[in-house]
């Protein structure tokens, strides 16, 4: 049945009845103690800045010195360690998050509050995230939990956004340069940044530069060829400082990915459960991202229009693939570029107990599409417009209005009521396919969502939500004709957004020495979108090949546990313990199995000691055996259809302060080269390998 197992109903009351007591005896008077490094405000979660604690959303937030500390290269070394987040990865230059047992473009990825996600993101795992240098971040925030009435399609799993460093607004120049190393793939990433200011102009700008071998997998798996690949970054952000209270941004960002390979694609590949991969080459080649965004802050002294703020982004995301069967002479070459202007116009009202957040977004994406066939022999590349991923010249734009607003009912309890109005239209030209001509459809949605906060005590936070989200069909729902690992998908035409209903309830407590929280949720999901077996122009098959299309199968549920905490151990805040476990359950009713994808239980746990120069922390990663799969989790030929096996690997990393110029890192990550593989993962995990870093301040 659909519900919690005893043992976990047990262990999860009795954790929740432990840590309420500790913080209780343990927290009692020493708020003012906190260490600095502890994050404590949160943008994301409520659109304005609010004390992550009285936030009625399960929040969480890594900083800059984390990511540093961490050795992390990509931001899919740096979200894996996420409470409530599981990483797939497909190949080494992959990562899809898996948030609360929805993936890729169910969940929305934010680069400083504009969207990564567009309307040709793919199903199911996807490597998008992974074009963010993570350099850039100043700091990561993830809200658990639908966040569809302050952000429209796609917030379904969760919420992450990235925040970008902004340059520091005191005089002068100075310069960062850092080396993060790893042996596990033989790969370095390197990074320069130029930082300045004057009068009330400032300045920063930056490149990185990663390469990436072939991946040393754990145990007896051996190297995972080919794994490897490169890329290289560049950034610029300048800030003018209008007035006290005014200022306006314009940010840059350039990356370009070079092959990087479709690992379990390739023929010989042995760590694959079905087939034999069936191509000699599979790329993707050049991955090319490109964001700007000019962004105006004005606090003003109206007290009833605290703040207003007006963004205008534009964001190109070029996907270039080549792909070559075994015994081809024909190189099959994707090119597809996505266009998409953005604008977002926010403001914050101050009224007596109220605290409304209210604001417009609009987006607009312009598709290029293209398709050739290179012929290796001849040396003639040939274009064939009607084999491209999308028809090319397709537009997607949508819209929202949204309001939200946090009411001090009274001095213990704030409600959090929102609701938002969402039109989404697509039109595009299919040649070639029995849909001939101009498709085109609108889609609307309201949501509506009502937090709780209750303070128990001085030290302990009640919350609980009631939300919904939806993600609308995109193009690559409606309009794609591309051959994947399973079939050939199709268009399909008459898709309904896919909703949720989700209800959650947990305890937050306030900042002091044991900080933690704690959440259950469960949510009902309807017209859910997924990939079916379907027709094309009458016929199951096309060249012997299975059709797929995309329908709303109709219903299915999931819940869950997360649980996140650190202790300090110490009054001086030198000790530390920080641990976090997750607990994810998903059925598909429709179709009576398991919900796709689903992550096993995992967590983490840490001791840490940090003194006032150096710090020394070991740590362990878990994950239990995970062998609920759906039909499909036995089909893809990632999984192994007996189940994943569960893992643990054991860690350290520490870090020392040489001076006030270099700062040393270093680690040992699974210490006893144990051979495992992430849930839903093409390719393995590092075996035993060190990691060094070097940071140099001047």
């Amino acid at each position: 049945m659909f519900i919690m197992n005893n043992k976990l109903t047990v262990l999860f009351v009795s954790t929740l009845i432990l840590l309420m007591f500790e913080t209780y005896v343990l927290g009692a008077g020493l708020s003012e103690l906190i260490n600095d490094n502890v994050p404590h405000v949160v943008i994301t979660a409520t659109r304005t800045s609010e004390p992550a604690a009285d936030t009625s959303k399960p929040v969480y937030t890594v900083t800059s010195k984390e990511i540093s500390e961490g050795n992390t290269r990509t931001i899919t070394e740096i979200v894996k360690t996420l409470p409530g987040v599981f990483m797939q990865k497909t190949t080494h230059g992959h990562g899809s998050p898996v948030i609360r047992g929805f993936i890729g473009r169910e969940n929305l990825i934010l680069i400083d509050g504009v969207r990564l996600n567009n309307s040709t993101f793919r199903s199911g795992p996807v490597q998008y995230m992974n074009t963010v240098d993570s350099s850039l971040i100043d700091r990561l925030e993830l809200t658990r939990g639908p966040s569809s009435v302050l952000y429209g399609s796609d917030a379904l799993g969760g919420v992450i956004n990235i925040i970008t460093k902004s340059p520091a607004s005191i005089p002068g120049l100075r310069t960062t340069t850092s080396v993060r190393y790893n042996s596990a793939d033989n790969g370095i990433s390197t990074r320069a940044e130029l930082n300045g200011g004057f009068d009330k102009l400032s300045f920063l700008m930056g490149g990185t530069y990663k390469n990436l071998n072939d991946l040393r997998a754990g145990g007896s798996f051996g190297v995972e060829s080919p794994t490897g690949y490169s890329d290289a970054n560049g950034d610029a952000k300048v800030v003018y400082q209008i007035s006290d209270k005014q200022k306006v941004a314009v940010s840059y960002q350039h990356t370009n990915q070079f092959n990087v390979p479709r690992y379990e694609k390739y023929t010989g590949v042995t760590r694959i459960f079905h087939g034999t991969g069936g191509y000699d080459k599979f790329v993707y080649n050049p991955q090319i991202r490109q964001l700007g965004i000019v962004q105006y802050d004005y606090e003003t002294p109206n007290p009833f229009l605290d703040n207003i703020s007006a963004k205008i982004s534009y964001h190109r995301q070029y996907e270039g693939s080549q792909q070559q069967k075994t015994g081809s002479t024909k190189v099959a070459e994707y090119e597809d570029t996505g266009d998409t202007l953005g604008t977002v116009f926010q403001l914050v009202s101050l009224l007596s107990s109220h605290k409304l957040v209210y604001g417009l977004e609009y987006y607009n994406d312009t598709v290029v599409s293209q398709y050739s066939e290179f012929n290796t022999q001849t040396g003639v590349r040939a274009e064939i417009p009607a084999n491209s991923t999308f028809p090319d010249g397709s537009k997607y734009s949508s819209f929202g209005m949204f309001i939200e607003d946090q009411w001090k009912v009274l001095p213990m309890l704030k409600l959090v009521p929102g609701v938002r109005y969402s039109m989404f239209e697509y039109n595009t030209v299919l040649r070639n396919t029995p849909l001939n001509g101009n498709l085109a459809e609108t889609f609307s949605n309201f949501s509506g969502s009502l937090g709780a906060v209750y303070n128990l005590t001085a030290l302990l936070n009640l919350c609980a939500n009631v939300s919904q989200g939806f993600r609308a069909p995109n193009l690559d729902d409606v309009a794609t004709l591309r051959t994947t690992n399973q079939g050939i998908d199709v268009p399909s035409y008459g898709l309904k957004p896919e909703k949720s209903n989700t209800y959650e309830i947990g305890i937050k407590a306030k900042p002091g020495q044991f900080n933690w929280s704690a959440f259950y949720y469960y949510s009902d999901i309807t017209d859910k979108i997924d990939r079916k077996r379907g027709t094309y122009n009458g016929a199951n098959t096309i060249n012997g090949i299975q059709v797929y299309q995309k329908f709303n199968i109709g219903s299915a549920k999931l819940q869950g546990v997360e649980l996140d905490g650190q202790w300090y151990l110490d009054n001086l805040f030198n000790w530390s313990l920080s641990g976090m476990l997750t607990y994810t359950d998903g059925w598909n009713i429709t179709d009576s199995e398991p919900l796709m994808r689903i992550p096993p239980v995992n967590g983490m746990l840490s001791i840490r000691y940090d003194p006032v120069h150096w710090w020394i922390e070991p740590y362990i990663r878990f994950a239990d055996k995970q062998d609920k799969l759906s039909s499909r989790d036995k089909e893809d030929p990632r999984i192994d259809p007996n189940g994943t096996p569960g893992w643990v690997t054991y860690n350290l990393r520490g870090g020392w302060k040489i001076n006030r110029t270099f700062a040393l890192t270093c680690g040992i990550e699974n210490i006893l080269d144990t051979g495992y593989r992430e849930h839903g993962s093409g390719v393995d995990s590092p075996g035993v390998s060190v990691q060094l870093g070097l940071d140099a301040k001047f």
